[in-house]
């Protein structure tokens, strides 16, 4: 698809992503003056409709290394030297952080380098360093077979997840015996590799009684920060990606 584009005079932003994530980022750089073009990564359009919205087009390739050829090839025809990434989603925060010389050329970033972001990416790398931190978590087991999964945990409800890639629009399915955990794990195994598959305690409670917290940090210091309450989801139990009842991207 042909960009839309006009022309920016001032070092911008290259917001990756048009979902409800990237909307929040485009008019929260838009309000402030700062000119923004939106990359479009699957069916979402909401932040590329935005007014704040400078330029819009397809993030094209379908390797990493094709979209990042893309990203480059994007900032020579458009003189976005100096400008700054921001990925949306996990694949595409990975994309940067794992070809993050090859972008360092034109681009700034808003994302660790892969050796640190990948303690994040893998929940499975996060759940170790949380054990060896101290850190209270839900009790959490990897199996290799479904009859494996169905003999770990010692109470229920559990849930399944991925460790990393995400397969549906839903991030967890919800076990409440044994029997119900096999054929969960059985299912997913078919879809992903089950050494990326973890079966975790599930925490009693809606979203309304669940707070999430983000921050920026400076070597570890935060400097900036949000505490959040999912009021609502769906489905109920596990959220999904898309956020409901989203209305003008304005």
């Amino acid at each position: 698809m042909r960009p839309h584009s006009a022309p920016c005079t001032l070092p911008g932003a290259v917001v990756i992503g048009a979902d409800y994530r990237g909307l929040a980022v485009v008019r929260s750089l838009g309000r402030r003056g700062i000119p923004v073009w939106v990359l479009r990564d699957g069916d979402d359009t909401l932040a590329s409709r935005s007014r704040y919205t400078t330029a819009r087009a397809d993030l094209a390739g379908a390797t990493d290394l094709e979209r990042t050829a893309f990203l480059l090839d994007l900032a020579a025809a458009h003189a976005l030297d100096g400008w700054t990434l921001y990925p949306t989603s996990n694949r595409t925060a990975r994309l940067v952080a794992m070809h993050r010389a090859a972008l360092s050329g034109p681009f700034t970033f808003t994302t660790p380098p892969w050796h640190t972001l990948r303690i994040a990416y893998d929940k499975r790398r996060m759940v170790a360093l949380a054990a060896r931190l101290g850190i209270d978590q839900p009790q959490t087991w990897v199996a290799e077979t479904a009859a494996d999964a169905a003999r770990m945990p010692d109470r229920y409800p559990v849930c399944v997840k991925p460790a990393m890639s995400q397969v549906t629009s839903t991030k967890a399915w919800r076990a409440d015996s044994p029997s119900d955990l096999r054929d969960r794990f059985a299912h997913l195994a078919t879809l992903i590799d089950p050494s990326e598959l973890l079966i975790q305690e599930l925490v009693p409670g809606g979203g309304d009684m669940q707070f999430s917290y983000a921050a920026l940090c400076d070597d570890g210091d935060p400097v900036a920060w949000v505490v959040a309450r999912r009021t609502r989801q769906h489905p109920a139990d596990c959220a999904a990606t898309r956020a409901p009842g989203s209305r003008s991207p304005r």
